[in-house]
């Protein structure tokens, strides 16, 4: 099965990887317009066909009209960053980039520190009710 990369027609917002099957059912439903862009993804990160070149894009709709009968179902490359067919299966991944604008990379961070307090007054009421049990028992021992 192939997987495309597709883009805004303005070339610069990567929307996501897709087989043909997604692209007709989003086209269908109003959410991929005709002149957003796709790409064959070659088992490659989006970034890295990039780097390479030579890419060759075509309208989402000429995209569509080429592909008029469905593929067969087959296993996607285990290079490819494209999701399992299996849900019981595992897969591991490995993230080499993270491409985020720099406001975005902001939120994050402001929703990772709050996010990290719950934790820490977790950990300092475990480490407190250690102490306390080391410390009652150092005063068992010594009366």
């Amino acid at each position: 099965m192939k997987y495309y990369f597709i883009i805004r027609d303005n070339g610069d917002d990567l929307i996501g990887q897709f087989t043909i099957e997604e692209i007709r059912n989003r086209h269908l439903a109003g959410e991929f317009r005709g002149e957003f862009l796709a790409t064959e993804a070659k088992g490659c990160s989006f970034r890295e066909l990039m780097r390479r070149g030579g890419v060759k894009w075509v309208r989402v709709d000429e995209l569509l009209l080429s592909q008029t009968s469905p593929e067969p179902a087959t296993e996607p490359p285990s290079s490819s960053a494209a999701p399992s067919s299996s849900s019981s299966e595992v897969q591991r991944v490995t993230v080499v980039d993270v491409d985020m604008k720099f406001g975005t990379m902001v939120v994050f961070m402001i929703k990772w520190a709050f996010a990290a307090i719950p934790a820490a007054i977790i950990i300092f009421l475990i480490v407190s009710v250690i102490m306390l049990i080391v410390g009652g028992s150092g005063l068992l021992i010594s009366h």
